[in-house]
C-alpha cells in the first residue's frame, strides 16, 4: 500500500476518520454506569477483578489504566476506553477501505458511516468489550493486507 494518498498520507486519513468519531462519541458518552454488563465490567476493570466468563483480561487491564485519568468518575473514565477504542477502529477501517477503493473521500465517508451505525455507536459510548474486539479484528485485517502488499 502506498504511503501517500494524493498528497496526503495514511496518518491524515486515519486521523480524519478517528477524530470526528471520537468527538461524536465523547459528546454522547454515558456519564455513569449504564445497562447490561456495564457495571460489572467497570467494577472488574477498576479492581482488576474478573468479569463473567471469559473474563476479558486485556480489556480489564486497559480499563484499569483509563481509571487513572484525572477526569470524571470511574465509570466515565472506563466508558472513555470504549470511546477511544471505537474511534481507533473507525480510523483503521478507513485505511482498510482505502486499500480496496483507492479513493480518500469514499474511504473516509464509509468509515464515518460505520462510526454512526446504531450498534457500533451504542457500544462506543458505554463500558463494553465489543469495540476492543472490532479494533483487534480490523488491525488483523490491516496487517494481513499490509503483509500481502510486500509479497
Amino acid at each position: 500500500m502506498e504511503n501517500n494518498i494524493r498528497g496526503l498520507n495514511k496518518k491524515s486519513l486515519f486521523l480524519s476518520a478517528a477524530i470526528p468519531a471520537f468527538c461524536l462519541y465523547l459528546i454522547t458518552l454515558s456519564p455513569t454506569v449504564s445497562s447490561e454488563d456495564s457495571g460489572e465490567l467497570i467494577t472488574a476493570a477498576y479492581t482488576l477483578g474478573i468479569a463473567h466468563p471469559p473474563g476479558y483480561p486485556i480489556w480489564c487491564i486497559l480499563g484499569k489504566l483509563f481509571s487513572f485519568l484525572p477526569i470524571g468518575n470511574v465509570a466515565y473514565r472506563v466508558n472513555l476506553l470504549s470511546t477511544t477504542l471505537g474511534a481507533l477502529a473507525v480510523g483503521v477501517l478507513a485505511l482498510i477501505t482505502y486499500r480496496f477503493i483507492k479513493n480518500y473521500s469514499i474511504s473516509l465517508f464509509s468509515a464515518l458511516v460505520f462510526a454512526v451505525s446504531r450498534d457500533f455507536w451504542n457500544q462506543s459510548v458505554v463500558a463494553e468489550v465489543y469495540t476492543l474486539n472490532v479494533l483487534f479484528f480490523l488491525l488483523l485485517i490491516y496487517f494481513l493486507l499490509t503483509y500481502e502488499d510486500t509479497l
